[in-house]
């Protein structure tokens, strides 16, 4: 028999619940998949060697999809083409590529039925580089952006940088003051959808100068801070459905600087990042919404020393959001007085 046995040769397709299959043959459609065969309760799409099965979901599936896709492509450059086209559409993409310890560089999306995908491609940097370098420790302490320094002019005064995830689980953070740790956590979905608000406001109503403008050389603007709370939320939406569904799964590294490195923040439409915040963060709000009893305590790991349950995932990005909007209205505030 052939190597790989009764297998050799033969296809695996998935097949995914749907509720509308006008809306989701519309929607796959964006991100290059053609329909070719139509029945009654039942599509077939083709995208290139790629094949899904698309059927009409049953009562009790409507509302939320378990299924998903993982595709695997031959390498990290067909990954970012993949992510820019389904960013471009504006279909789903819950997260950048991120380089996972495993070797896989990958982002998560979903279609408008809640079935997943996540397109990767193994990555050409060795395993052993996943984590970044300067911290041995395999922690991934960099995804927050805080690097006070001596800047009378904005406000920020130089501090010790502080243990983020001990700020969150328990205490005050010394820089905004906020206290991500107050509350029950069946609290948290309203706070993300409030305080998302009070950045739609910042960015909606700012001099469009002033929201561009950095206080000094390598700071961000106060747009800037909006786009990168926008790709935390959608991150942290990733990490929250994935500690639910699977057990204590490594989260791996975001580069969060990277993601910011090609300058192009700065140039975005103001109101297109304030709209997208909000949809982001009612996005990670009704899924913790959804979220009860020991649920909230499912655990999952990132890097060699940082562990997380859902509830402190939640609040952890719940600080990011707050976190960042006073170093926006901080950084626009200098701008204007300026």
């Amino acid at each position: 028999m052939s190597s790989g046995g009764p297998y050799a040769g033969a296809d695996l397709v998935a097949v995914l619940p749907v509720a509308d299959l006008d809306r989701a043959e519309s929607w796959y459609g964006r991100v290059g998949f053609e329909v070719t065969h139509t029945f009654a309760d039942y599509r077939i799409l083709r995208a290139g060697h790629l094949v899904i099965h698309l059927r009409l979901a049953e009562p009790h599936e409507v509302g939320g999809s378990s299924a998903g896709v993982h595709v695997t492509l031959p390498d990290a450059d067909a990954v970012d083409m993949i992510h820019a086209a389904w960013t471009a559409a504006g279909s789903g993409v819950l997260t950048a590529p991120i380089l996972h310890p495993h070797g896989l560089v990958e982002f998560a999306a979903e279609d408008p039925d809640g079935n997943l995908w996540r397109i990767g491609a193994r990555s050409s940097e060795p395993a052993d580089l996943v984590e970044p370098g300067d911290d041995p420790d395999g922690s991934d302490r960099g995804e927050t952006t805080d690097r006070p320094v001596d800047d009378t002019e904005s406000g920020v005064t130089e501090i010790d940088e502080p243990d983020w995830l001990a700020v969150v689980a328990t205490g005050r953070c010394p820089i905004c003051d906020a206290t991500p740790s107050d509350g029950p956590a069946s609290t948290l979905a309203e706070r993300f959808r409030d305080d998302a608000y009070r950045w739609r406001v910042l960015l909606r109503d700012a001099d469009d100068e002033a929201v561009r403008a950095r206080s000094r050389p390598g700071a961000w603007s106060a747009l800037e801070y909006g786009v990168h709370v926008r790709d935390v939320l959608a991150v942290f939406t990733e990490r929250v459905l994935r500690t639910l569904a699977e057990t204590n799964p490594e989260l791996g590294w975001w580069d969060h600087e990277a993601a910011m490195a090609d300058g192009f923040a700065n140039e975005s439409d103001r109101e297109a990042v304030a709209d997208d915040l909000a949809e982001n963060a009612g996005r990670l709000a009704e899924v913790l919404a959804s979220v009860s009893g020991d649920r909230w305590e499912r655990t999952a790991t990132r890097g060699l020393h940082d562990h997380f349950t859902v509830e402190l995932l939640a609040r952890y990005s719940l600080h990011e959001l707050v976190h960042h909007r006073i170093d926006a209205e901080r950084t626009l505030g200098s701008a204007q007085d300026r």
